[in-house]
């Protein structure tokens, strides 16, 4: 073994260093840096598996520890760990000792960067960030909520099941491998992205993208979006999105938005549209959707068709208004409200279509504002109880009707609909 100096280290022995060691055992993949003054102990009988490094005056930091292909941080009892760099001292025999950055608080997060060259990473228990670096390198997080940065095709992200959320980021067309669950492509270059049998999420970069889910339940991400995005389900083919790029989506079932003023409109299928931050506009379409507008004044599109979708407000905000929006043919008159445990039911009168509004009753935080009709009529969310206790002493009328009421019932239902309640 040799010092950063030159000076030969037996096996077994000790010497004081400045700043690191490495050693010339092949069968030893191994790196120790030092903090202030150390001893470097080796011990014959575990030479191939461990480098202790005994503190000097001052030290904060114990060891960095790759051995048998595993990259791990230990402490003494007595030192807390910190965020300390690992430089390259160059190769051990036929192996290289790579470039590495380790970040571990608490033994409990630890991270990798790789060199120009091949390099193997792999973290242990706790929330990994492994960087591949140039060339063709092997990722393994371990258990966790790991996250590999690549940029090279040929690298491998190796992951198991059951190991926590892990996350891909990547500047390079890439396809999920087996259990890793979320993809993000980074930079502004027009690559793709490819899905495994998971629930996964796609998230676009700057570029024309296309984000193809392929099995599973996936989600298309617009988060990291400059401007705001307008984003179709419906759309078979390349769309223009207006703040991310020109994108196809294949097999995507969910849309999340960026922090602008977004539009999401789903398909026929079983969506959930998350509009974020900004006001946004969600548009499920038919099929049964989940609807989530999040922070700022957004809007709910709802027509004859668009099945049971149901709303999840929770935005308390001082002065904000968010609007569900019934399209044209819609009434005030054709339209039933109704509670139904902590919920408000909005029916289609004549139709199988409603909106629950979830956790209305728990408190105004979980409201929109104001239900707008295509005649130009806006029910407050403050008048909706008086409507709602005044329809629950009627029956909604049968599929096929029109009117909310028979007409021997309109007449006093009539001071209830006009105004103040609808506007």
């Amino acid at each position: 073994m040799q010092g950063v100096q030159g000076a030969a280290i037996a096996a077994g022995s000790r010497a004081g260093l400045e700043e690191g060691a490495r050693t010339a055992d092949p069968a030893l993949h191994a790196l120790c840096v030092l903090a202030r003054t150390h001893r470097i102990a080796a011990d014959p009988a575990t030479l191939a598996h461990q480098l202790g490094c005994s503190p000097g005056k001052g030290a904060d930091i114990d060891l960095l520890l790759r051995a048998a292909r595993h990259l791990a941080v230990r402490q003494r009892a007595e030192i807390k760990l910190r965020t300390f760099p690992f430089t390259r001292y160059g190769t051990v025999g036929a192996a290289a000792v790579r470039t590495v950055t380790a970040d571990a608080v608490n033994d409990e997060r630890r991270g990798a960067n790789g060199t120009p060259g091949n390099d193997t990473l792999e973290g242990l228990a706790g929330n990994d960030t492994l960087n591949a670096g140039a060339a063709e390198d092997v990722m393994s997080g371990g258990a966790g909520n790991d996250m590999y940065v690549v940029d090279t095709a040929g690298d491998v992200v190796i992951e198991s099941a059951n190991e926590g959320i892990d996350t891909v980021a990547s500047s390079v067309s890439w396809a999920l491998g087996a259990n890793i669950e979320h993809l993000w492509l980074t930079g502004q270059d027009n690559i793709n992205a490819t899905g495994n049998e998971l629930a996964n999420v796609l998230t676009a970069n700057a570029g024309d993208n296309i984000l193809d889910g392929a099995g599973g339940i996936d989600t298309a991400s617009y988060h990291y979006s400059a401007a705001a995005v307008t984003v179709s389900l419906t759309a078979t083919g390349a769309q223009v999105t207006g703040g991310s790029g020109t994108d196809t989506l294949l097999n995507i079932e969910r849309l999340l938005g960026s922090s602008h003023n977004d539009t999401l409109t789903g398909n026929a299928g079983a969506n959930i549209l998350t509009g974020g931050a900004g006001n946004d506009t969600l548009d499920g379409g038919a099929g049964n959707d989940t609807l989530i507008g999040g922070a700022g004044n957004d809007t709910y599109r709802m027509a004859r068709g668009h099945g049971r979708d149901t709303i999840i407000e929770d935005d308390a905000t001082a002065g904000n208004k968010d609007v569900v929006q019934f399209a044209s043919g819609i009434t005030a008159d054709q339209l039933w409200f109704r509670q139904v445990g902590n919920n408000l039911e909005v029916s289609i009168i004549g139709t199988e279509d409603k909106l629950t509004l979830n956790s209305w009753y728990a408190g105004s935080g979980y409201h929109v504002e104001e239900f707008r009709t295509s005649d130009g009529h806006v029910l407050i969310d403050t008048q909706v109880q008086n409507l709602v206790q005044a329809m629950a002493s009627f029956s909604p009328q049968a599929a096929g009707s029109v009117t909310a009421t028979p007409l021997d019932d309109q007449a006093r239902l009539v001071p209830t609909l006009a105004p103040p309640l609808w506007g």
